[in-house]
């Protein structure tokens, strides 16, 4: 049995770090082959695009992966998810294109946003689908299949986008294709969740013939709502910031907050963020055993893996932010082939050195059950993000923008560490 255990986790881990390397692909890819221009439509279409898988998913997958693993129902489960995500998608479809000119032209006031827009509609459908296969998978504890899919969706991504970049030219259907390129990768993902669960599980429609319990439909809500919040909280953020940076900004200054947006989401903060793989991998260790430690009152395990992994997330983080410190231009040109963002880059660099501890303190707060308090730290940094891009220009013009994403992070990230340290050393534990 522990053999098995270490074998999966191997492969999981080896699964997590192909998809990365190809996402990260991905975006030096798009960097490389798509116009200034174009990038800027993407950048300014991809908050949108975030915003609506969040409220096309709403939490479901987690709930039924929850579910299914935990509950005999099982087709009670399966046909309730079902039904909420067909409700949903079609609400969220007819408002959504009904809403996307309105968007465009009073919110960004780029009427040649629509087709853009339009373009991220096909993701509605197909994350909702994906996101079933996912919680399925997850709530039998298949975990390899739903790993192998993300490698499948980025190849897919990576293929659609090297058959139709090199076609055109046109800005707007370049970032048409860069959203579109997306519904691709999901269709692939979930063509091969969908194969897998077939062949090892051979699934009959008997679900559909189930009448559900009022109680599941309660189960399913009172697990995804909280959940959908707090990535809702995120999601919308992001979506606002193209509006907060424009608010104040005169029609001459726009272009070049634009630029400077473009250049920070699509540019800068895949480098700088590259660390939090690691990070990640590491607080999805910490986090089960922090959580047996709390239960336990174990203080000394507790101080233990918190130096553990905040220490060796701390030394990766830091010394990859020295090397951007040091050498901006060199990866920015090996990576993007420009070396424009450098100065961004450089000026961002040593306040990520402890972006890397964020993920780890998020899931030890998580852990000592605070989830609560990880979640006010998010919404503090989300509105001091929102009202500096809104505010700041006046005084600082562009630079508003990376100095943001800066102050919100580190304000994110000591909330953070004092709810951590309170449970460490103040606490009765």
């Amino acid at each position: 049995m522990k053999k098995k255990l270490i074998k999966t986790t191997f492969f999981l881990l080896l699964y997590s770090c192909i998809a990365k390397f190809l996402s990260f692909f991905v975006r030096i890819f798009l960097a490389r082959r798509m116009s200034t221009e174009a990038m800027n439509y993407y950048s300014l279409a991809m908050p949108t695009m975030l915003l609506l898988i969040t409220l096309a998913q709403m939490g479901i997958p987690s709930a039924m992966a929850k579910l299914l693993a935990s509950s005999q129902q099982s087709n009670s489960t399966l046909k309730a998810s079902l039904l909420f995500s067909i409700v949903n998608n079609l609400l969220l479809l007819v408002t959504v294109a009904l809403g996307i000119p309105l968007i465009a032209n009073l919110v960004f006031h780029k009427q040649v946003l629509i087709p853009v827009l339009y373009s991220s509609l096909w993701m509605i459908p197909l994350v909702t689908l994906s996101g079933l296969c996912k919680g399925y998978l997850m709530g039998k504890q298949q975990l390899l299949p739903y790993s192998r899919a993300q490698i499948s969706e980025e190849v897919f991504r990576i293929v659609f986008l090297m058959l139709t970049l090199p076609l055109t030219a046109d800005p707007v259907i370049l970032a048409k294709l860069a959203i579109l390129s997306m519904a691709v990768g999901e269709l692939g993902s979930t063509a091969h969740m969908l194969l897998a669960i077939l062949f090892k599980n051979r699934p009959t429609l008997e679900f559909l013939k189930e009448k559900p319990d009022r109680k599941v439909y309660q189960a399913i809500l009172l697990i995804a709502f909280p959940m959908t919040m707090s990535r809702l909280i995120g999601s919308f953020s992001y979506f606002l910031e193209p509006m907060a940076m424009l608010l104040h900004v005169n029609a001459d200054s726009q272009g070049e907050m634009i630029r400077q947006f473009t250049m920070l989401n699509s540019y800068v903060q895949p480098i700088i963020t590259l660390p939090s793989f690691a990070t990640i991998m590491i607080s999805n260790w910490a986090l089960p055993a922090f959580s047996e430690a709390f239960s336990k009152k174990d203080r000394r395990r507790m101080l233990s893996i918190f130096r553990y992994t905040c220490g060796f997330s701390l030394l990766l983080s830091t010394g990859w932010s020295l090397l951007l410190f040091f050498f901006p231009e060199f990866f920015c040109q090996l990576l993007y082939n420009q070396n424009s963002m450098a100065p961004m880059l450089k000026q961002l660099a040593l306040p990520f050195a402890l972006y890397g501890l964020q993920p780890v303190l998020s899931v030890l707060i998580h852990g000592s059950g605070q989830s609560p308090k990880a979640l006010l730290d998010t919404t503090a940094g989300c509105l001091l993000r929102l009202l500096i891009m809104a505010y700041a220009p006046l005084w600082i013009g562009s630079q508003s923008i990376p100095a943001a994403l800066a102050l919100s992070m580190l304000l994110t990230t000591l909330m953070h560490a004092m709810h951590v340290f309170r449970v460490l050393f103040f606490d009765h534990v």
